[in-house]
């Protein structure tokens, strides 16, 4: 790999991408979470440890008599203190599972994750829920908020959570139903990508971005934006190729035909400039 994409994207970063295909492929949430952060052997093994200690807990209070709904908030919102970042909402931060638990908040997808794990971790059944602007937990048979501290929600309630997004979307009762782990994934890493962009922090743009492309290889709008960010760092030889398989791959798109002129223009740059 040529320099300057060498510097953005280390072994380290590679071996982290193929453990986020693993996960996602294994269907194991904590461990891809871990690999978008790029997290520290030590690192993931604190995670891991709190995870099961938090768990344990929640254990402790449902032989007591808790609901599971009453335990998670116990643990989690109260004595753990972890709930939503409504002071920086969009700080890279608050996508990172190691840092959310370090700092007590971070983004509804990434407090809701923390009740799943958690959740799972002390034999619950416990799941994400991708609403449309916000992401929220179903415990059992129940919806609550973690982002607001393990608030209950009724349907009615979702519907006004989905409507103060977009007032005359038609409400789909599905959007209720458990979120498979590649959209949870998915939705992170934009959410990454768009932190990252606010803040102009190109170099960790590019690796939010090439990890997104990773798991999202029929988005012709994140491919292309990987390989203009490739090219942007000088890759061109590397720019190129990625600008050729998109002009093949979606074909009659309009990423496509951009993709076309820029692979044109930037074969004959490469054989000079790498």
């Amino acid at each position: 790999m040529t320099g300057p994409i060498r510097e953005l994207w280390s072994s380290e970063d590679e071996d982290a991408a193929g453990r986020l295909v693993a996960a996602v492929t294994s269907d194991d949430l904590m461990s891809a979470l871990l690999a978008i952060e790029g997290a520290s052997i030590a690192s993931r093994a604190a995670v891991l440890a709190e995870i099961g200690r938090l768990g344990e807990r929640v254990r402790t209070l449902l032989a007591g008599g808790a609901t599971p709904q009453e335990a998670l908030t116990q643990v989690v919102a109260i004595e753990r203190g972890v709930s939503g970042d409504e002071e920086d909402y969009y700080h890279p931060d608050n996508s990172h599972l190691a840092r959310v638990l370090e700092r007590g908040r971070g983004l509804p997808i990434l407090v809701s994750s923390l009740w799943v794990l958690v959740g799972r971790s002390a034999g619950l059944e416990v799941d994400g829920v991708a609403l449309p602007g916000h992401f929220v937990a179903r415990v059992g048979d129940a919806v609550v908020d973690p982002f607001a501290g393990g608030v209950p929600l009724s349907e009615a309630d979702c519907v006004r959570i989905v409507r103060s997004f977009g007032p005359d979307r038609p409400w789909d009762p599905r959007w209720l139903d458990p979120t498979p782990i590649a959209v949870v994934v998915e939705r992170v890493l934009r959410n990454l990508v768009n932190a990252f962009h606010q803040r102009d922090d190109r170099p960790h743009l590019y690796r939010a971005t090439r990890l997104l492309a990773l798991v999202a290889p029929s988005d012709p709008a994140v491919q292309l934006q990987l390989a203009q960010l490739t090219e942007e760092f000088g890759a061109y030889a590397l720019a190129a190729r990625l600008y050729q398989t998109i002009a093949a791959t979606f074909e009659g798109r309009r990423e496509a035909q951009i993709a076309a002129i820029r692979a044109v223009e930037l074969a004959s740059r490469s054989r000079t400039l790498n």
